[in-house]
């Protein structure tokens, strides 16, 4: 067996059998212009950009609610102090903060709008109980009354009517097969064909099974199961995870099955993948808040991968702000650096190079060309040594 992508997998990779291309056609190109920019480069929709998009647009509601609220209630000069300005962002980033503790900015949440709406009016709530209590307690002069209440009543109106807007994208999306969790089976037999079947049972649209792994290639190992199909086995596991963006695996091996779990467990924890041991033909019952359910499925819950959707939009973030910071820091040096290769050799400043970055992910880098061109090592396959006759004069400083 091999690990060759499944034909739903081949199928969500192309652009034009899913996403919102059939609404472009029909003249809707801003759509057109959402989907291109959710997406990652797997052309699935990307969980972090949807969780930090719904955020950004949270925060720019609840400032403008400000700004019309401070215009009908208090003077229209006092639209441009930085007062304003700073009274609107604390608001702002007070209102997020507490959607994000209260677990309102998950891809579950956004699915559901009256689960968003209860979110969002407790976040404003909240919000308007503290801002309105400082004011008075502080005599700071932030809020009118009145245009506190209209701030509230203008902000709650938007935002429900945006995460209306933005439930039915996530649905469109997760209905297309772009904002799912891609999901395998990890093991075979009796009991991962049973919790294949209950999940399935389930109708959980947002819950993606790509395939079977399982170690075993004997009679045990049907190539299929509760018709999911068999990918490969487990050496191959790592690979196929890499290569499809999977999020979650499902261990269905017995837990009376100790060392086969373990040998399994071992290979696994180095995968940045949610891992889920089935609990469905467990003859042990734990608490219920001991399980967490996919479908009707009960799970164990192993591991979680060290960055949720939110963390992972923050760090990038983070990564590109500190990275063009950095970037403008040493712009003089870089330059330098740039016109000391240009004349040292001919040929191009920057080349790219392919390496492995973390979990044995290929990945492209660009470097300082430090070698002559016709001597590249594109693919870094020899090292370099001292005195290496590749090497040119500046690229032995660099």
């Amino acid at each position: 067996m091999s690990a060759e992508p499944s034909s739903i997998q081949r199928d969500v990779m192309n652009p034009q059998a899913f996403g919102l291309s059939r609404l472009v056609s029909a003249g809707w190109p801003i759509l057109g212009w959402l989907d291109r920019a959710m997406s990652d480069k797997r052309l699935n929709v990307s969980r972090p950009k949807v969780i930090f998009a719904a955020s950004l647009i949270d925060a720019a509601i609840i400032m403008l609610a400000g700004v019309v609220a401070d215009y009908f209630t208090a003077q229209p000069a006092s639209l441009n102090t930085w007062a304003m300005t700073i009274k609107l962002v604390v608001v702002a980033g007070l209102a997020t903060s507490i959607m994000r503790r209260n677990w309102g900015y998950t891809i579950r949440s956004l699915r559901v709008p009256l689960v968003q709406w209860r979110k969002l009016f407790m976040a404003l709530t909240i919000t308007f109980l503290v801002m309105t209590g400082a004011a008075f307690l502080l005599q700071l002069p932030l809020f009118t009354p009145m245009g506190a209440i209209l701030w509230y009543y203008i902000a709650g109106v938007a935002l429900m009517v945006s995460r209306l807007g933005m439930s039915e994208i996530v649905d469109y999306w997760t209905t297309a097969g772009r904002l799912v969790r891609r999901t395998v089976i990890v093991g075979g037999g009796a009991d991962a064909e049973a919790a294949i079947a209950a999940m399935q049972a389930g109708g959980e649209k947002h819950l993606q099974i790509l395939g079977v792994f399982d170690d075993r290639d004997d009679d045990r190992s049907a190539d299929s199961l509760a018709g999911v199909p068999k990918l490969g086995n487990f050496e191959q596991l790592s690979a196929f995870c890499r290569n499809a963006g999977v999020d979650m695996l499902v261990v269905t091996v017995p837990q009376a099955a100790e060392e086969r779990l373990l040998h399994i467990m071992r290979k696994l924890f180095a995968l940045q993948v949610d891992i889920r041991i089935s609990a469905l033909s467990s003859k042990l019952r734990l608490n219920d808040r001991a399980y967490t359910y996919v479908g009707n499925v009960p799970m164990l819950a192993v591991m979680d991968r060290p960055l949720t959707d939110w963390d992972r939009a923050v760090k990038n973030l983070e990564d590109r702000v500190l990275g063009a910071a950095l970037l403008v820091l040493f712009s003089p040096v870089l330059a330098l650096t740039a016109l000391a290769v240009r004349f040292d050799s001919k040929g191009p400043v920057l080349f790219k190079q392919k390496r492995f970055g973390f979990n044995n992910e290929l990945i492209e880098v660009y470097k300082f060309r430090s070698m002559y061109v016709e001597q590249s090592d594109a693919t870094a396959s020899k090292l370099v040594t001292k005195d290496d006759p590749r090497v040119t004069r500046v690229g032995r400083i660099i």
